[in-house]
């Protein structure tokens, strides 16, 4: 599995990009979605969002040309950024964003996505709210 990592990008200021390839492209970029709720995925006999030691992070991302983000990225524990993550959520959830000026087509959100977290393929989209 691919570690996620964390950047700081010039047309962002204030804002955390996340990719798992290195490079974040103007235009094509990724960020953590701090108006949205991380989830937490615990084991306690079977897997939940409630009780238990928690194993996994369900980490909202939003795309530099998206109003509204619906995707989200699987980090387990042994990410290096896992209490990194936690940490972030707690001193800054909920927070809005601007929106964006110029708005992408869904085609190009999906393939984005694609390209920054390659393994996340067959993940779900998160339901709008």
């Amino acid at each position: 599995m691919q570690t996620l990592l964390l950047l700081e990008v010039a047309d962002h200021p204030g804002e955390i990009a996340a990719t798992k390839v290195g490079a974040c492209s103007k235009g094509r970029t990724f960020l953590l979605d701090f108006s949205r709720p991380l989830k937490i995925e615990r084991w306690f006999c079977v897997w939940n969002f409630r009780v238990g030691y928690p194993l996994a992070l369900h980490v909202p991302v939003v795309h530099e040309r998206e109003s509204a983000g619906r995707r989200s990225v699987a980090i387990e524990r042994g990410d290096p950024y896992f209490g990194e993550l936690r940490r972030l959520w707690l001193s800054r959830y909920p927070k809005s964003r601007p929106a964006p000026l110029d708005i992408a087509a869904e085609s190009i959100l999906a393939e984005d996505f694609l390209h920054h977290f390659p393994a996340e393929r067959s993940a779900p989209l998160v339901p709008a709210r």
